[in-house]
Parts: structure tokens; sequence; C-alpha cells
């Protein structure tokens, strides 16, 4: 009976391996993660250029 028990324990910790690593994941960046996000940069879209004629 032993065995069966400990078999059991072994694959439900096999089995949710996945789960408790995505959950802890999922917790550490949420705990590291900040409110807000600054951004340091102006972002601006760039001018047209006037197009010249070659030609004339």
């Amino acid at each position: 009976m032993n065995r069966i028990s400990k078999a059991t324990s072994t694959l439900l910790k096999i089995l949710t391996i996945p789960a408790r690593v995505t959950v802890g994941i999922i917790r550490a960046v949420q705990k590291e993660m900040p409110e807000q996000i600054e951004f340091p940069y102006e972002l601006r879209k760039k001018q047209e250029k006037e197009s010249y004629d070659r030609e004339s």
C-alpha cells in the first residue's frame, strides 16, 4: 500500500509541475512589476520630405 501511495504522490507532482511553475512565474512578475511604466523617450512622427523634380 505504501508503494502505491508513493507512486500516486510522485505522479501527482509530475502532472502538476507545469501549473505550479506557471503560477510561480505569474506571482513573481506581479510582485516585481511596477504599477506604472515610465517611458523616458518622446515619440515623434517623421516629417515628410519635399519631393524635388530632378528634370527641372
